[in-house]
């Protein structure tokens, strides 16, 4: 009851719906595993400059990823439009479609709408059943020589094809998407957040181990050499609670030199 199964999606799962949101439905189409590689490659040099961006709002917005994935995905197989098979490409390629429509007016689509009703609304059925006969059409039409629509699917061109094709906006298309600008602020603050969030609870930590706690890792550190005049300095300061309290970066810097005091065998309590 605390996690329903319904709500629960796999890495793979996630590397789908990011790269489709990245424009990138040829590659998902490869399948599972090439599109987690390709994905692996690129959120590991996001991670590497900064993990600030994955904190709550980015949750919340993939989930919101997860939940039009879905939905789309009932879209399609109800649609009268729908002539059977390679549902899979169609989805991928019709969220792609819209992404990049919203991208081409400086707009996005509201996902934090979407989270916050945990569902989508008639205006985007209706946008993803007009976009979705659109993608059906592109990737069951390819160029001569190409009778495997699957294999039309993974090439660039086929999503070359698609992006070129005008999509007919109705109002309900305004309607789901909101202003770059207003997304990418709500993002920034997430980040702040995320930020402060981390910083109290480093500080929290380091008092919650109590003065003594340092005084022994100081000790450790000093009698086995592992870590840098800075860190032990550092690791003064905490042992010397409360008479003397550490800053937020020092906090940071104290914890991070413990672990690799655990790491080197130092025992916590």
């Amino acid at each position: 009851m605390e996690f329903p199964r319904k709500q629960f999606f796999t890495k793979t799962d996630l590397a789908k719906y990011q790269n489709t949101w990245s424009g990138l439905p040829n590659i998902v189409s490869l399948g599972a595993q090439k599109n987690f590689s390709e994905f692996a490659k690129r959120i590991g040099t996001k991670w590497g400059k900064s993990n600030l961006e994955f904190n709550d709002v980015w949750f919340k917005r993939l989930v919101a990823k997860a939940i039009i994935f879905r939905e789309t995905e009932k879209i399609v197989s109800a649609a009268d439009w729908y002539e059977g098979g390679y549902r899979a490409n169609i989805v991928t390629y019709t969220i792609s479609k819209l992404v990049k429509e919203a991208q081409n007016i400086d707009m996005v689509i509201d996902l934090d709408k979407v989270w916050k009703s945990q569902t989508i609304s008639s205006d985007f059925r209706e946008v993803l059943s007009i976009t979705g006969e659109l993608a059906q059409k592109v990737i069951t039409s390819p160029p001569e020589g190409i009778r495997n629509y699957s294999e039309w699917a993974k090439k660039p061109l086929c999503w070359q094809r698609l992006d070129e094709l005008e999509l007919p906006k109705h109002n309900s298309f305004f309607r789901i998407i909101k202003g770059k600008e207003l997304a990418e602020e709500e993002a920034k603050e997430g980040k702040a957040n995320y930020l402060l969030d981390s910083t109290l609870n480093d500080e929290l930590e380091v008092v919650k181990l109590g003065c003594e706690f340092w005084r022994a890792a100081r000790n450790w550190a000093k009698e086995h050499g592992f870590l840098t005049p800075r860190e032990i300095s550092v690791l003064e300061v905490c042992a010397a609670m409360p008479l003397k309290i550490p800053s937020s970066k020092q906090c940071n810097i104290a914890l991070s030199a413990l672990k690799k005091l655990q790491d080197e065998g130092f025992l916590t309590k």
